[in-house]
């Protein structure tokens, strides 16, 4: 628990998008972030875990903003334990929520939106085509309605209140 309290990717952040919030897709490093709309601190941005269900606005930056692909595909796919899991165990993430075929912004940045309403991993899976036809991905795994902090806040409390009845205990049985 108290790992998870001073974990980086358990919080959002505002700071750097260095480790967690990475991805190689073939020879090109991309940073990941998610904005939540419906979020009270619009301003942070997640990577791994994302509190609340609903709109996500998600980033995707190019770390070499010189990079130039024919082709970017995004694929937004849930976990599915169906018919399709059982036949494939290793593909877990199968059911397709939404496709875009997205074009890079001259400041080197892929903007796109999603709306997620069940609690569940997700994963994002991108594909980078080059001109020749070649083609990398890699898929970048995420939590979607987990208030981790609030859940750690609330733990917390319960250890602050057990501790402190345990102490009222003991000072109990001292003095009969």
């Amino acid at each position: 628990m108290i790992v998870c309290m001073f974990s980086n990717n358990v919080y959002a952040h505002t700071g750097s998008h260095e480790g967690d919030c990475e991805i190689v897709v073939g020879q090109e490093k991309l940073r990941l972030s998610g904005y939540q709309l419906n979020s009270k601190l619009p301003a942070r941005h997640y990577c791994r875990i994302y509190p609340q269900l609903g709109e996500l606005n998600f980033q995707i930056e190019f770390v070499n903003p010189d990079s130039k692909y024919a082709k970017i595909e995004l694929k937004l796919l849930s976990i599915s334990l169906g018919d399709e899991f059982i036949a494939n165990p290793l593909n877990i993430f199968n059911q397709v929520i939404k496709k875009y075929l997205v074009q890079v912004n001259n400041d080197g940045k892929i903007l796109f939106e999603a709306e997620i309403l069940e609690v569940a991993l997700y994963s994002l899976e991108i594909i980078l085509t080059q001109a020749d036809g070649s083609h990398h991905r890699n898929r970048f795994i995420f939590l979607v309605g987990v208030p981790v902090a609030k859940i750690m806040i609330g733990f917390s409390v319960l250890l602050l209140l057990s501790l402190l009845v345990t102490s009222i205990k003991q000072s109990f049985y001292r003095q009969h």
